[in-house]
């Protein structure tokens, strides 16, 4: 069977979104929280965080796992909106969500990170963040480069400072995951995916809009916009989901949407997330800009407002007590210890 660069394309739109079901920056309110601004990291960038950034740890080699992997956390209850991308929603494990990006066609190198929104953690081990990418390592000939210039498709990037994800180059197609909890007990919060589409096979843009629609269902917002709204641009297309905490979908003229629409589409750049608020879906389109009617990047994130609000306050709280924990016993110890005056 022929294969033609139309059938490529709607291909790649449901690439692009995820065949995965459910089941598979306004202020916010006073129970609201934020990340730090979450830049690229680039190379030679020096890591400004409390504790030594660990080094990534690439997932195993997909051979040796279970592939798909056994999932045992409940998909959202019949009704409840869709909340996934590649089939990782927020509520699932570190290790479901691990196995399920490293089973996936694209062949991602997955990697963990140490840090993200809590930043001191006392020197206890954290998994904070897991990126999946089809970027090429960096070299150190790669690295020096990007020092010299940082501009240029080859330019070397990281993740957040800190979080001691390795540098990488090209990538065209990234996912990162936070998570809250202690080690071993993690639990997703958020979800976001930067897909950049190659010169051979972009979708049209109408295309991806719809098969947006198609899985997430009708936007709270839909729209293309009159100016730039950085990174997107006048003609580009921003569609957001908004839920407040009973599920139901709020309009743009609702009061709340306003102070729950405040998750970015894009992993790098500024996050706010309130106690207040549900689950939202928030995606940009940008547009080829030789040829409008062609999609050129399609940026997409998830986040369970509430539960990961809640989720990082306990987190802190139990960061600080097993912190209290290791001074407690460091004092016990150092009880049994002779002085010699």
């Amino acid at each position: 069977m022929w294969i033609t660069r139309g059938m490529l394309a709607a291909a790649m739109v449901l690439a692009a979104v995820g065949c995965g079901s459910g089941d598979d920056a306004a202020p916010g309110g006073p129970d609201a929280a934020a990340a730090p601004a979450t830049a690229a990291g680039a190379a030679g960038a020096t890591p400004a965080s409390t504790n030594p950034p660990a080094a990534a740890q690439p997932a195993a080699a997909t051979d040796s796992r279970r592939c798909p992997p056994e999932l045992t956390t409940s998909g959202p209850p019949e009704g409840a909106p869709v909340d996934d991308i590649l089939g990782v929603r927020p509520g699932q494990t570190f290790e479901e969500v691990e196995g399920i990006l490293a089973c996936r066609d694209e062949g991602y190198r997955v990697e963990t990170g140490s840090v993200w929104t809590v930043r001191n953690t006392g020197g206890l081990p954290t998994r904070q963040l897991l990126r999946a990418s089809n970027g090429i390592p960096c070299t150190g000939q790669d690295i020096a480069r990007s020092m010299r210039s940082m501009q240029g498709s080859g330019e070397c990037t990281g993740g957040p400072q800190g979080s001691g994800l390795s540098m990488i180059r090209n990538a065209t197609d990234e996912v990162f995951v936070a998570f809250t909890g202690m080690h071993g007990q993690e639990v997703a919060g958020g979800v976001w995916r930067s897909r950049d589409y190659e010169p051979d096979a972009k979708p049209t843009a109408e295309s991806l809009q719809q098969a947006l629609i198609a899985k997430y269902g009708e936007p709270s917002v839909d729209e293309t916009l009159a100016r730039n709204r950085m990174p997107l641009r006048a003609g580009d297309i921003a569609m957001t989901w908004v839920y407040d905490l009973r599920g139901r979908r709020l309009s743009s003229e609702n009061p709340m949407y306003q102070r729950c629409n405040i998750v970015n589409h894009r992993f790098f750049g500024a996050h706010r997330w309130s106690g207040e608020c549900g689950l939202v879906v928030t995606a940009g389109i940008r547009k080829d800009p030789r040829n409008n009617l062609l999609a050129d990047t399609l940026t997409i994130g998830i986040m369970d407002q509430k539960a990961f609000y809640d989720g990082g306050q306990a987190f802190e709280a139990a960061i600080a007590a097993a912190v209290e924990e290791q001074r407690q016993q460091a004092a016990r110890d150092a009880a049994s210890v002779q002085t010699d005056l």
